[in-house]
C-alpha cells in the first residue's frame, strides 16, 4: 500500500511539470525579431515575489521587456526549464536567462534587482 502511494506521488510530481512549447516561443521570437528572456522563479521565493511586485508590475519595465524580448516565466518547481537551460541554472531564484531568437543561450543573471538595475541589465544584453 505504501509503495502504491509513493508511486502515485512520484507520478503526480512528474505530471505536474507543464510543457513549455519551445518551438512556439522560437517562432514568435523570429517573427518579431526579438530575443528570449527566461525568468526562472519559484512560488516560495521572497526575492521573486519582490521582483514581481516592485519591478515587473511597472509599465516602464514591461515596455522595455516587450520591446526586445519574448518573456517566459518558469516556476522551477512546477515546470522544466526550456531550451536546455538546466545546465546553466545554479539552483538560485530568481535567475534570468537571455537567449537569441533561435533559443541559443547568450547570458544569465542571478538575483533580485530594482527597476533601474534590471532595466540596465536587459538593455545591456540586447543584441542588435
Amino acid at each position: 500500500m505504501i509503495q502504491k502511494i509513493l508511486i502515485l506521488i512520484m507520478l503526480s510530481c512528474c505530471l505536474s511539470f507543464a510543457n513549455i512549447n519551445e518551438n512556439k516561443i522560437i517562432s514568435k521570437a523570429k517573427l518579431s525579431n526579438k530575443q528570449i528572456l527566461v525568468y526562472a522563479k519559484s512560488q516560495e521565493c521572497i526575492y521573486c515575489k519582490r521582483m514581481d511586485k516592485n519591478v515587473f508590475s511597472l509599465k516602464e519595465v514591461q515596455n522595455a521587456i516587450d520591446k526586445n524580448y519574448i518573456f517566459v516565466k518558469v516556476d522551477v518547481f512546477k515546470e522544466k526549464l526550456p531550451f536546455n537551460l538546466k545546465k546553466h541554472y545554479k539552483k538560485i531564484t530568481p535567475s534570468f536567462f537571455i537567449l537569441d531568437k533561435n533559443g541559443k543561450y547568450l547570458n544569465s543573471v542571478i538575483g533580485s534587482w530594482n527597476k533601474k538595475d534590471f532595466l540596465e541589465i536587459i538593455n545591456e544584453n540586447v543584441n542588435e
